[in-house]
């Protein structure tokens, strides 16, 4: 199984750690994992680089099974990409601890519930909830995608939009916006709660080495 892992790096580097992912995950016996690494760009055009490897056209050739949507500051094994790959899902991601600089419990970053109202997703805050849920909304810090998810729409597959209630207009980062076109699309989106990315900012410590 071939997994392209994408890492857009908005100021050109990745945490130590995150170095140390790639490596282990280029040397990986479970699975043919590429990395692809784009720096300088706002992340949501990183991430469609990532994806196709510099291609803007409508529906690019994408040459793998699936992506795995990582951010410079997380660490992850191929053993846990390919826990999650061995499901066949659509669209899966690890839970991970929200980046909150603070004393108060963990959140999950990676899974929101949709409260019915644009802009206000409503974060998963009990970071002690197992098995896999089904999710409104998943952040792309440690997210797998099939590559048929891609195939079923048009480039550029990230990108910021705005929403609007009909008085207040909503500012969606590029995850928001890609979840709000998968569930038009039907497409289960998976926070599998037993598979745990390690968030390196997720508390107030420096992770640059």
């Amino acid at each position: 199984m071939k997994i392209r892992l994408g890492i857009p790096t908005g100021n050109g580097k990745l945490f130590p750690k995150t170095e140390l992912m790639v490596r282990e995950l280029m040397d990986s016996t479970l699975l043919d994992i590429e990395p692809v690494i784009v720096p300088g760009y706002n992340v949501s055009v990183g991430r469609n680089m990532c994806i196709t490897k510099g291609q803007q056209v409508l529906h690019p050739d994408l040459d793998f099974d699936y992506y795995m949507s990582a951010d410079s500051d997380m660490y992850f094994t191929d053993r846990q990409i390919a826990d999650m790959a061995i499901l066949n899902p659509w669209v899966m991601s690890m839970k991970y601890r929200r980046r909150t600089y603070t004393d108060k419990p963990p959140e999950i970053c990676g899974g929101y519930w949709d409260k019915g109202k644009p802009g206000y997703p409503d974060c998963i805050k009990d970071f002690s909830l197992k098995g896999i849920q089904h999710v409104s909304w998943v952040g792309m810090g440690a997210c797998l995608i099939h590559q048929n998810v891609f195939t079923q729409m048009k480039f550029p597959y990230f990108k910021n939009e705005y929403l609007t209630d009909g008085e207040n207009c909503f500012y969606m980062g590029d995850d928001v916006a890609l979840c709000i076109e998968l569930n038009r699309l039907a497409i289960p989106i998976l926070l599998n709660c037993d598979i745990e990315a390690e968030h390196l900012t997720d508390h107030s410590e420096q992770a640059y080495g």
